[in-house]
């Protein structure tokens, strides 16, 4: 599923040198484990002298002790501020700073716990205690085992020791320097305790692949989507009356699929997309980041400098098999990066090494990064088409109109009045050309190839119906709506403490559409939170157009060649996930807005996080 670049220079788990490195060391010791951390993956100078030598207890203590010290000076600068504002009065609007306890309050409880690696295990057993929760909720995740190689054990280290210390962007954990990575930096962390010993454990055992266990998402069987398969057809013959008929999926005519681009240098790159007639900018590719797009079998791409867009380092032709594109420049070698590079470098190639085993097992690409956690809110089951479930404290339901992806209909979300009502709100407001997010470099651009409608933004606390919106969908999504942005009187902006964006309203006029596309979104691999669009509630406004339908043309189905295709009705909501319960993206969840052929069609969508907003 991967691609290595076409100059001939194939991604790599490890240097030369590092295998060289490791014939040095002797097996079963250790030496072995402290060497191993030490190197981050390069040679580093040995010194025998044992008073110069730094555990990673004793480097990560310095360091926590420095955000400790950083927190206390927050808070105890808050308090000043707020003694001053008391007697002298409120500053400038321009001086006022969000207060850091304010917001280290309004965490969300459940990430006060949140764990990057909550999902995988070095131990004997295949499952932590969160994933056997989850396991009981979702039957269709499946243990499997993946390795790493022993190279790579401090970038694996590095994620373990940003959970301890909760640190979000790792920008402490990166400042390690050549200190010791070693399992003593987490032994005042209970939970984590066992599984840098089992790491441990396993290198001193002298393996040169690190055995993990995570879960994937188990695909269901196409006959279980349909729940009336076991009834005898009469097209069937009298003689296979009693023999049920295997049900095929529809051949799909849409074959596109999402690819990912791995930057895996320290220079920043720009991504093409080589058209026959045109060339068109993707984005910009931060050094050891990502960047993904959709697109289908046969499309060219190309990866230039930033500085000079004219010379390709490297292309490729894509297929669906291979997704996963990854760049290193062989003219460069780690030996010469900084500490913070190699621990970037390793961290994406961690990515790759996990991505592999579970492409094996799950055969399906893994388009997240390594390590991401299980979705940490609730996920309506889709067991066959047609299935209906009540909403609780509701009178609405949800109807399963896709199983793969998940996709659910709402009749009566929205009455014909708050309909109207929503439309000639978004008309007050200034109608923008609707944009497509195009990475670092261009955050979005104008692609009438892609999307050519208009829209525009309302907030929760706009009016009481948009506030009532909000309620409903925090119902319909199972999830607190306090989390779902803030009412008006709230002091703390909603993207600080909110998991939903802004409610948007789209207008497409005749011959208007949106091509297919993913809504889910690719973090940096340095958020420790890694941020996606988790759900989408679509609302549709009006019915009196032609066109204009909504189609999953990837939708696994035993019926239809074009996928799944909804009809839109005004006041029902439709709801569909752009994750996996594994944690991965959902690449099946491939979406587009079909042409309006007359009329115009207003459109109301809102996208919810998880487990928040980037």
């Amino acid at each position: 599923m991967a691609l290595t670049t076409t100059n001939g220079s194939p991604a790599t788990t490890s240097s030369s040198k590092d295998s060289s490195a490791f014939d040095d060391q002797s097996e079963g010791s250790d030496d072995e484990w402290e060497y191993l951390v030490d190197r981050k993956g390069v040679t580093c100078d040995q010194d025998d002298d044992d008073d110069d030598e730094f555990t990673l207890l004793e480097s990560l203590r310095a360091a926590w002790k420095q955000h400790v010290c950083a927190i206390l000076v927050a808070i105890l600068a808050t308090i000043v501020y707020a003694c001053y504002q008391q007697l002298n009065g409120p500053a400038a609007e321009s001086d006022v700073l969000a207060p850091t306890a304010v917001l280290f309050d309004r965490m969300h409880t459940h990430l006060k716990s949140y764990q990057r690696t909550a999902n995988i295990t070095f131990c004997n057993t295949p499952a932590d205690a969160d994933g056997e929760l989850l396991a009981k909720r979702e039957s269709t995740l499946v243990s499997f085992e993946f390795t790493v190689p022993k190279s790579l054990l401090p970038a694996m280290i590095l994620h373990y020791a940003a959970d301890f210390m909760q640190d979000d962007d790792y920008s402490h954990v990166l400042l390690l320097d050549n200190q010791d990575l070693a399992s003593e930096a987490l032994e005042h962390s209970d939970e984590r305790d066992s599984e840098i010993a089992c790491l441990k454990q396993q290198v001193n055992d002298g393996v040169n692949l690190l055995k993990g266990h995570a879960r994937y998402y188990q695909s269901p069987t196409l006959e279980s989507m349909y729940l009336d398969h076991g009834a005898t057809s009469t097209s069937l013959s009298f003689v296979n009356h009693k023999r049920q008929a295997k049900l095929q999926p529809a051949h799909l005519t849409f074959t596109g699929f999402a690819a990912k681009f791995f930057n895996i240098s320290p220079q920043p790159l720009l991504l093409f997309w080589d058209g026959s007639v045109e060339r068109k900018l993707v984005g910009e590719i931060a050094p050891f980041e990502s960047l993904g797009t959709a697109t289908t079998p046969g499309q060219s791409f190309s990866l230039t400098p930033v500085h000079d867009s004219s010379h390709a380092l490297a292309r490729w032709t894509l297929t669906a098999d291979d997704c996963l594109v990854y760049y290193e420049n062989p003219n460069e070698s780690p030996e010469d990066w900084s500490e913070t590079d190699l621990y970037l470098y390793q961290m994406q190639l961690l990515t790759k090494e996990f991505a592999t085993s579970y492409l094996i097992h799950a055969r399906r690409p893994w388009l997240a990064q390594f390590p991401r956690p299980y979705p940490q809110y609730f996920m309506w089951q889709a067991s066959h088409f047609g299935q209906v479930q009540a909403i609780p404290d509701s009178d609405l339901t949800l109807k399963t109109e896709s199983v793969e992806p998940r996709v659910f209909s709402i009749k009566n979300f929205l009455t014909s009045e708050e309909c109207d009502e929503l439309v000639k709100l978004a008309l007050t407001h200034d109608m923008q050309a609707s944009t497509v997010y195009s990475g670092s470099l261009v955050r979005h651009q104008r692609d009438l190839s892609t999307r050519s409608s208009t829209n525009t933004w309302l907030e929760r606390a706009t009016t009481d119906l948009t506030n009532r919106i909000y309620e409903r969908a925090a119902k319909v999504l199972q999830i607190d709506q306090s989390l779902l942005q803030a009412p008006m009187d709230d002091d703390v902006h909603a993207n600080h403490h909110s998991i939903a964006e802004s409610l948007q309203v789209v207008r497409y006029k005749e011959n208007e559409e949106y091509a297919p596309h993913h809504d889910f979104v690719y973090p940096s691999q340095k958020h420790r939170m890694q941020p996606t669009r988790f759900a989408t509630l679509l609302l549709y406004l009006n019915d009196n157009f032609e066109g204009g339908e909504t189609r999953f043309p990837r939708a696994t189905n035993a019926n239809f060649h074009d996928g799944i295709t909804i009809e839109p009705k005004k006041g029902t909501a439709i709801l569909f996930y752009n994750v996996l319960p594994d944690g991965n993206v959902d690449d099946l969840s491939q979406h587009s807005g079909q042409p309006v052929t007359k009329g115009e069609k207003f459109l109301a969508n809102l996208w919810v996080w998880e487990p928040v907003i980037n």
